[in-house]
Formats: structure tokens, sequence, C-alpha cells
């Protein structure tokens, strides 16, 4: 029988009480894990932190989508197509919102080289689309495939892109500790 992932991920998503409970506990075990092992000080409240946490997720998927539609839209502008049409999925605002996860960790890196960072950070977006476009792809509900492209892994990432997702990755650190100052 085919088992959908569209209602466990968007059944009534955004108002969804377990969905934020869940979220704000992975959140606070990246916290409790940045406690006990890098070090942070001893008055870094975790609590005070999940408050932002729906806010975050919200502000990255928003993020996400409007550099797709600008990204897509150049894409068509290449094309010749002079309409500029942009396009994304409802499928990458929550992917796109796990971006929200950058914050906590981007304070471990802050003191390490730009391409230190810029390098994990495209590395993590490598993995969480992988991830996600891979179970996606499972249900055919996957809204990209780059299976035509040369330097593509199972049509579901794309090498190239790798300088693309470091910048990404450094935006978003620079969005999401602009809310900490």
């Amino acid at each position: 029988r085919h088992l959908s992932l569209f209602p466990l991920l968007f059944g009534n998503f955004l108002s969804t009480e377990w969905f934020w409970v869940l979220l704000n506990k992975w959140y606070l075990y990246s916290i409790v894990f940045q406690q006990k092992f890098l070090a942070f000080p001893a008055n870094f409240s975790a609590s005070g932190h999940t408050v932002l946490m729906k806010n975050k997720f919200i502000l990255c998927g928003l993020i996400g989508w409007c550099l797709e539609i600008f990204w897509t839209g150049l894409k068509s502008f290449q094309r010749r197509q002079m309409k500029l049409e942009g396009h994304s999925s409802i499928w990458m605002f929550p992917i796109y919102g796990m971006a929200a996860f950058i914050g906590p960790f981007s304070r471990w890196l802050q003191n390490k080289s730009i391409w230190l960072r810029g390098a994990i950070y495209a590395c993590s977006i490598f993995l969480v689309e992988f991830i996600s476009g891979s179970l996606l792809k499972k249900r055919n509900m996957c809204p990209w495939d780059y299976s035509k492209a040369r330097w593509n892994v199972n049509g579901v990432i794309r090498l190239d892109y790798a300088p693309v997702w470091f910048l990404t990755g450094l935006l978003y650190e620079r969005v999401l500790s602009s809310g900490n100052k």
C-alpha cells in the first residue's frame, strides 16, 4: 500500500503542536550536545533559544523559497525566456526550514575560517538535500531531478552546486546570527 509523506509533513503542518514540540526537542538536544561537548558558557540558556525555533524555521523556509524562485528565474533568463518565471514547491519549505539548525552550530564555528564554515554548511546542505530528495523520490514526489546533470548523485544532488550551497550556508549563518545579537 502506498504510504504518502504528505499527511505526515503537512497535515495541518504549521498548526500541529506535535511537530513544533518535536522540532523544539531536536533543537534542545542540539543545544545540550553543544553545551556538553563544544564548551559553551555556563550561562547559555537552551530553553530561551527554543522559543525562537519556530520563527527561525519559518524564516529559513521563506528565505529558501525566495532564493529558489530567484535562482530558477535566473535560469529562465539563461534560456532567453524573458518572463523570468521562477518556481518552487511546497515540499521545499520544510527542507529549507531545517537551515534553522545552522544557528546553534554557527556558534561553535564562529572563530573558524570562512572556508571551513562554508564547506561544513555546503556538506550539511548536500546531506539534507540527499536524504530529503531520496525519501521524496521513493514516493515519486521529488520536485527536482538532476539526473541529466553531469555531476549528479542519484539525481538528487548536484556536486557542481557546491559554491551555491557554500554561499547559501554563509547567508543563513548571517541571518540567524543577526537575530542573536
